[in-house]
This record gives structure tokens, C-alpha cells and sequence, in this order.
């Protein structure tokens, strides 16, 4: 439930999977920097090898607009709260109005650790997961937890390996533009325009399918500040910034709300060969 771990442009930010009896954000939670040029990735975040950590709470308005067939038009809004304070702890919280991909209206939100541990919680539920890691200096062998829901082997090396190669329909790659810099609530953000075309007759189409992804991005804070894709498929979704802090957030917003059930799983070290692969 580290930035941007972000998305060719922002088209959907609540991914999600199941962690115990609680969904976390999938993803991968703010991670920036303040003068070095941070890497763009997939998602609304930035993966950047940055060094100087800017803490900030970012207040989103995110709007997913899809048109039907017969002309209906289905709107969504979602509303978004990204936080990292100096200790790197990063928060993401949405709020939707409206239920969506099987999920009740309500509030989720996940909150990161720098050392690998989460908390997690989910109102329409009305409680929380919390994952705590062990020491660095312990971490080797394998560890788990008491429902099995996180394993760990920290001494197992993952072989690299070649992608399998996936037969695909020739298509175009996509267009990357340039759109420059401006100014996001006193905020400098670097813009690229992504436009990617299916080819008619490649998925059933009669005409070719463009898809444009639209992000601007803060280096300072490895944060996208603004995005817009309008994909043919899927509809438009906005993500507009609508209030930017820098400095310390609010300690309460890591925690969950008052009143929550909190279940605390905590790795415990098992044999090797009954860990789950």
C-alpha cells in the first residue's frame, strides 16, 4: 500500500493488495530528493537515488471520468493525501465517495517505514494492520509471521534471468515530449507528454487508439505534482494538486484514525525449509 517506485503518467493511484484481513497500496510511497535530478518510473512516484529528503504533505483532487456508449457519463473523484516527515516515513491516503473495481466508498491509507514495517487501515472495515521488522543486525535467514501473511528469506539471492519473450502485434513506440517547466503552487515541475498509439485492427479496433499521459514532475520533491491521461479505453483521470505544505506533516496523519481494531504481526525466525516459497 518508495518515488517515484509512480506511473508511465498517474492513471489509476489505488491499486491495492491483500495483506491479512486489510488491503494495502500497492505501490511504492514517496521517495525524493532536493537538489539531485530524481528518475522518473511507472506510477504517480519517482524511484531516485537521492540523498536529501524534503518532508511535505500534498493534498490531491483525483478525477476518473469515463463515457459511455449510449452517451453516460460516469465521474469519480477521489481525494488523495501523500506525506514523508524527516524520519522518511511516507503516507498515502485516498478517500472515494463512490464504490469502485468491488471496493466500498471510504478511506485507505498506508503508512511506510524506512525500515521495510507498514501500518495499514480501512474505514468501511474500521481497522489496521501494522507490520514490525526485525532489527537490521538480525536480519538474515528466513522470517515470518504469525499468519503467514509476510515471509521473508534475506539470505536468498534472487537469480537474474531474461524476461520470457511474449509475442506482441507490431505497434509504434510511444511519443515522448518535452513540455518544459513551470511553476505548481510555488513549485518548480519538469513536464512530458506520453502518446502511444494502437494500430487499427491490432485489438479488434476499426480506428487507431491514442492514449496521452501527461505528467509534471517536482525533482525537488520526487513527487508528480500534476498529471492528466486520456486514454479511449479507460476515460480521462486528472490529478490536480490542491494544497502543498513543505516541512514537517502532521504527526497524527501516521497513525490510524481513533477508535480502529489495530492487529500487530510481528516476523518471528522459522527454518528455511518450511518457509513458503
Amino acid at each position: 500500500m518508495g518515488l517515484l517506485w509512480v506511473i508511465s503518467a498517474i492513471v489509476d493511484p489505488r491499486h491495492v493488495m491483500q495483506v491479512g484481513p486489510c488491503r494495502i497500496l500497492a505501490a511504492i510511497l514517496v521517495l525524493g530528493s532536493a537538489i539531485p535530478v530524481c528518475t522518473q518510473s511507472s506510477g504517480n512516484r519517482a524511484t531516485a537515488p537521492c540523498n536529501v529528503l524534503q518532508p511535505y504533505t500534498a493534498e490531491f483532487k483525483i478525477t476518473h471520468m469515463e463515457r459511455l456508449a449510449d452517451g453516460t457519463t460516469i465521474t469519480r473523484v477521489t481525494k488523495e493525501v501523500d506525506a514523508r516527515d524527516s524520519q522518511r516515513r511516507t503516507l498515502r491516503e485516498t478517500t472515494s465517495t463512490v464504490p469502485w473495481q468491488g471496493r466500498p466508498a471510504g478511506t485507505e491509507g498506508i503508512v511506510r517505514n524506512p525500515d521495510g514495517g507498514w501500518t495499514d487501515w480501512l474505514s468501511w472495515y474500521r481497522n489496521a494492520s501494522t507490520l514490525k521488522m526485525p532489527p537490521p543486525e538480525q536480519r538474515h535467514g528466513c522470517w515470518a509471521s504469525a499468519m503467514g501473511s509476510e515471509m521473508r528469506n534475506y539470505d536468498r539471492v534472487q537469480p537474474s534471468r531474461p524476461a520470457a519473450a511474449m509475442p506482441r502485434p507490431a505497434s509504434a513506440p510511444p511519443v515522448i515530449e518535452n513540455l518544459g517547466t513551470t511553476v505548481i503552487d510555488g513549485v518548480e515541475a519538469y513536464g512530458t507528454r506520453r502518446t502511444t498509439t494502437i494500430p487499427t485492427g491490432q485489438i479488434g479496433n476499426d480506428e487507431p487508439l491514442v492514449t496521452t499521459a501527461e505528467t509534471w514532475l517536482s525533482r525537488r520533491l520526487a513527487l508528480v505534482l500534476r498529471s492528466v491521461t486520456d486514454d479511449p479505453q479507460e476515460g480521462t483521470t486528472t490529478r490536480e494538486l490542491v494544497n502543498l505544505t513543505l516541512g514537517e506533516p502532521d504527526p497524527t496523519l501516521f497513525q490510524p484514525p481513533a477508535g480502529y481494531t489495530i492487529m500487530t504481526q510481528e516476523l518471528h525466525q522459522v527454518p528455511c525449509q518450511d518457509q513458503a516459497k
